[in-house]
């Protein structure tokens, strides 16, 4: 619950085109049956034109799983979001494209799509992904509870700005990381293709995933029927993206996104990929533009002891047992779609995201990462002090966005010169009081925007502590894990299964 109001109190109902791509086709669908948005094109940029009709450019899961929570919104007669709500404070976000107030670019009638999307497509997976990482950790406390690790380590990160937003990422995120879950703990291979058949018809790009899978499902397993199964579990996703690519497109593997309205796409081929660009690997993984170590500094304590770890086994070990090493990573789940996810991106002619905080295009691949770092670090004897300097840093980071920007960084030729956008636009956005308004208290308690974003930061801290003391209540007596080595050693004498990390 605590999580819930934290991750869902920037809440995120302006008019910008990823979001409002999503909304739209609930919107028309509900008042026409129909998912052609003709009748509000204008308000969205990231929209297709196939001969003279409009569609979401997005995958369509998104808008299909908030749909069916607004009909029955509006069956139960719940009022619609005032317009007067909207338009209250001052919009700064498109100040760069020579709007100085976006007061007047806005839709009312989907702020309630909007929200609904908001908490079902950002709140409730970020939370999910959390409650899991935790209830898999639990046991681990190596430096103490590990609910300090969790909470900094999820909301120091960019994934936090995402929550409480209707983009598509954590959507995705969350069926990515319940494939992974199921397939790593539960060993239940349908299941798995399926959430991650899901996490194909939220995002595109998870479609790399899914011949990997099952190929070292094949050969860690040394069972093709688990491979079969996982490759069948996807199916449902798969055929309904080829259903609604032939209804739009009336060819099943040509997707809405082949016929992209936006300017940026103008004579753009192969869904705008290309060679792997060293410029954009670089910035997706240690740019202050977009790199993901950046804009989840916790990443780099983890990546430390890992290394540290990796590098200790490594001098203990003969020769042929380090190529062993060499071939487990080449069978981990997690590593070879980090390496090709990174490599995928660093292909595409807009590999920083448009307008986005952080490489936002990653989401799903960090959700996996934070899961992993946070379970390999609750079992390690860390330095208190580099999680805290961090993930301190990470969490005022995410807080400056949320309490300015959000995710609207942006990228045009007019604001080429934000090559670091935290300190040239977010950081002197705050000090010139050009705030988001747009949270629970500042929208339906007529709280001054400056005070509910330290309201956010004193309720960040004080759930903290409050889920801390929780969990000395209800785990008093867990004895505190020595090392990984001897706990793996134990746990296997016991029949459990563990992470490789």
């Amino acid at each position: 619950m605590f999580n819930l109001l934290l991750s869902y109190y920037y809440v995120d109902i302006w008019l910008t085109p990823n979001p409002t791509s999503r909304a739209l086709p609930v919107l028309t669908y509900y008042e026409g049956k129909t998912i052609k948005i003709n009748k509000y094109e204008s308000f969205t940029g990231d929209k297709s034109k196939v001969d003279s009709s409009y569609y979401s450019d997005k995958a369509p899961f998104s808008s299909l799983i908030v749909y069916p929570a607004y009909v029955l919104y509006k069956k139960l007669n719940f009022k619609d979001l005032p317009d007067t709500l909207f338009k209250k404070h001052r919009i700064y976000i498109w100040e760069h494209v020579g709007m100085p107030d976006g007061r007047n670019f806005l839709l009312p009638k989907i702020g309630i799509i909007m929200m609904l999307g908001d908490f079902i497509c950002g709140t409730l997976p970020f939370v999910i992904v959390l409650l899991i990482t935790f209830l898999t950790t639990k046991n681990n406390q190596t430096n103490g509870p590990p609910i300090f690790l969790l909470m900094i380590a999820f909301y120091g990160t960019f994934l936090f700005v995402y929550s409480g937003t209707y983009n598509g990422h954590l959507l995705a995120g969350l069926f990515l990381f319940l494939s992974y879950y199921f397939i790593k703990v539960n060993k239940l291979f349908l299941l798995s293709g399926f959430m991650l058949g899901l996490g194909f018809a939220t995002e595109f790009p998870l479609a790399i995933v899914i011949p990997i899978w099952a190929l070292q499902i094949w050969i860690n397993e040394r069972n093709f029927k688990n491979a079969f199964l996982f490759s069948i579990g996807t199916l449902p996703g798969i055929l309904f993206i080829l259903y609604y690519n032939h209804y739009i497109t009336g060819f099943a593997f040509k997707t809405a996104y082949s016929y992209v309205a936006h300017e940026d796409y103008k004579g753009v081929t192969l869904l705008g990929f290309g060679k792997p660009n060293l410029e954009a690997f670089w910035g997706l993984i240690f740019s202050k533009f977009r790199g993901i170590f950046f804009y989840a500094p916790i990443l780099t304590v983890m990546f430390y002891y890992l290394l540290k770890n990796y590098k200790s086994q490594k001098d203990s070990l003969r020769k042929g047992e380090k190529n062993n090493i060499i071939k487990s990573l080449l069978k981990n789940y997690l590593f070879s779609i980090t390496i090709l996810s990174v490599l995928l991106f660093s292909c595409h002619i807009m590999w920083y995201g448009g307008w986005a905080y952080g490489p936002r295009h990653l989401v799903p691949l960090s959700t996996l990462l934070l899961f992993e770092g946070v379970l390999f670090l609750s079992r390690q004897k860390y330095s208190t002090y580099s999680v805290v300097i961090f993930g301190v840093i990470g969490i005022l980071f995410s807080w400056l966005a949320k309490s300015t920007r959000v995710f609207m960084l942006p990228y045009n030729e007019q604001a080429k010169q934000f090559s670091n956008p935290i300190f040239e636009l977010l950081i002197p956005d705050y000090k010139a009081g050009k705030l988001n308004s747009n949270n629970l208290l500042t929208m339906f308690a007529e709280v001054k925007p400056e005070t509910a974003n330290f309201i956010w930061l004193f309720l960040f801290a004080f759930f903290t502590v409050i889920l801390t003391l929780l969990y000395r209540k209800s785990f008093p007596k867990m004895e505190p894990v020595r090392n990984k080595a001897s706990t793996l050693n134990q746990d296997k004498k016991k029949g459990k299964r563990y992470f490789n990390g």
